[in-house]
């Protein structure tokens, strides 16, 4: 486990308003994660790890990074469930990851590849494996999740997290409410 560190887990832009991020509910789950990540370091947290996959994660990062300049003792850790895994997004999202794991402090890239033409669930089980590897290193973890969500990989994240008995600060876009969970 990482010291004085945060995980992060939630959905993807689909879910939170859709993939052109000028709505709302985008641009909520930002100023609320940006005021999460300041809220953890005033309590002495000081290493941030991103699983690096499209919309929450992505966010989470980028404010990371941002608040970097203020507190240049920030950490940003991007566990990268296998190294291709931006290659087949929009070019503007795949810019943005590879900007986040040249700028992250410290990479772990937890699979191999999977191999070419692989079954959907072969990714799936490198994502849950990255989770998974972000839970055991994470002391806290902060979660962007719909409160009527009840399956996915958020949902899977923020079980592990709570069975591995760590606390996690969810926040609910649709309800605009936060509560801690443990």
């Amino acid at each position: 486990m990482f010291e004085d560190s945060v995980f992060v887990t939630g959905h993807r832009p689909s879910e939170l308003g859709g993939w052109n991020e000028e709505n709302d509910v985008a641009r909520d789950v930002k100023k609320w994660l940006f005021q999460a990540i300041q809220r953890a370091y005033t309590k002495g947290k000081r290493i941030f790890i991103s699983g690096g996959a499209c919309g929450v994660d992505i966010w989470f990062g980028e404010a990371v990074l941002a608040l970097k300049d203020k507190h240049p003792d920030i950490r940003l850790i991007m566990a990268i469930p296998y190294a291709t895994q931006a290659d087949r997004w929009a070019k503007f999202n795949q810019l943005r990851w590879r900007r986040l794991v040249q700028d992250c402090d410290e990479m772990h890239v937890i699979y191999d590849d999977p191999p070419a033409e692989s079954p959907t669930f072969e990714y799936a089980k490198r994502l849950n494996g990255r989770n998974h590897w972000m839970v055991d290193r994470g002391e806290v973890g902060i979660a962007v999740c719909l409160s009527t969500k009840t399956s996915g990989g958020t949902i899977n994240c923020l079980r592990t997290a709570l069975q591995q008995n760590r606390s996690v600060l969810v926040y609910h876009p649709d309800t605009k409410t936060e509560r801690w969970q443990s």
